[in-house]
Order: structure tokens, then sequence, then C-alpha cells
């Protein structure tokens, strides 16, 4: 772009490239290489695929926290006592702790992260789902020091399971919306967590969506 008339400019000033400018290299005409993180890409039909299928299918991908190996603590550098200091908010507010009468407790970090495999997994809910009533211990899940909490309390998986299926399964739960009611039913405060159906969905989606996705594989005519 010319801006010749700059005031006190002779020559011509040209902002960006421009072709022909001896000093820049020449462009290389030649197709970039693909990029090797998109090598893994599936083409899928959706017209075969039901809703826990592509969730399913799609947490496969998400990349996991590369800082997680670490175990660094929320805010860096940062004391507990301190964190008021810098956010506002009380510290037992901040760690999910009971902060007072009447006020909620958001779902804390697990205290052991599962070791298990989806296939291990899947074959804990294959051992107990098909008794009614049976608990669903954490322990069997890879948790050593406990399960996931919310509302200050440990979150009792069957009823996370009973409740969903109550609701005609996974996709009748998403279509209908109806994830807020199934947290609150497990304790949630929804007023303070604001993100409580994305929270027990993504649980739910963790442990369960591969068994009731091989139940519905055998409901399939052969």
């Amino acid at each position: 772009m010319s801006q010749a008339h700059l005031r006190n400019v002779e020559e011509p000033i040209f902002i960006g490239y421009v072709p022909g400018d001896p000093t820049l290299p020449p462009l290389d005409d030649a197709i970039p290489a693909p990029n090797p993180a998109f090598a893994q890409n599936k083409v899928v039909d959706l017209r075969t695929w039901d809703a826990v299928a592509l969730q399913v299918e799609a947490d496969r991908f998400n990349p996991s926290d590369p800082f997680e190996p670490f175990h660094l603590p929320a805010m860096p550098g940062v004391p507990t006592e301190k964190v008021a200091t810098f956010t506002g908010h009380d510290p037992s507010d901040y760690l999910g702790a009971q902060a007072g009468p009447g006020r909620g407790r958001g779902p804390s970090r697990p205290r052991a992260r599962s070791t298990l495999s989806d296939e291990q997994i899947l074959e804990v809910m294959r051992r107990t789902l098909p008794h009614p009533g049976r608990p669903i211990a954490w322990v069997d899940l890879g948790y050593r020091n406990g399960g996931l909490t919310l509302a200050g309390k440990e979150v009792q998986l069957r009823d996370l399971w009973d409740m969903v299926q109550g609701a005609g399964g996974f996709a009748a739960v998403c279509s209908t919306r109806k994830w807020t009611s199934v947290a609150i039913a497990l304790g949630a405060d929804t007023s303070r967590l604001t993100n409580a159906s994305h929270v027990v969905k993504g649980w739910y989606l963790r442990f369960f969506a591969n068994y009731e996705k091989s139940l519905q594989s055998q409901e399939l005519p052969s």
C-alpha cells in the first residue's frame, strides 16, 4: 500500500509483503507437508452413530492435561491462607470446603485419580450393575483414598446410574436437558456450582457410557 502522500516522503512506502521485493527471500510454492496432529482424524457416518457413541469417541481424542503429573497447586506460589487476598474469596470457599451454614460445596478434585483403563471400568460395571441396588465401590474403580465428592459427600455412582436410566438413558437425559435435575438430586447446589450439570454428565460418560453402549448393542437384532 503506497503512502507517498505522507509529508516529507520522497519514495513510496509499502506496508506488508510486496511481490518482487529483493530484500525478502523467495516464497516456496510447494504445498507444505500435512500436519501429523490430524493424521488420526476419523470419518464417522452420523446416520449410524448415536449420542453416546459420538461422545465416547470424542472423549478419546480430548488432550489430557500435560501438567497433571506435576500435581501443581490450584494457584502456584500463593499460600492457602492468602488465597482470599488475591481472589477476594474465602480460602475454604476456593478449595471447596464448607464455608458456612446453608452454603453448598462444589465437587472437589479426586483425592486419588483412577488408574483403571476404560476397558477395566467397563468390566467393573458388568459385574456390578446387573444386580439391582448393589453399590459401586470407588476402590474397585482405582480410587484408593476415596472417590469423587459433591456437596461435601462422596458421590454414590449407583444413584447416578439409576437416575439416568430411570429417565430413559443418556440420550434421553441430554435431549430433555435433565442433567441439572440429576445433579440436584445428587446434592449439588446449582446456585453456587453453575456447571453442575456438566460435571455430572462428565462423570456419567466416564464411568457408564461404555456400559450403556454395550447394552444397546446387545438389544439390536442380529
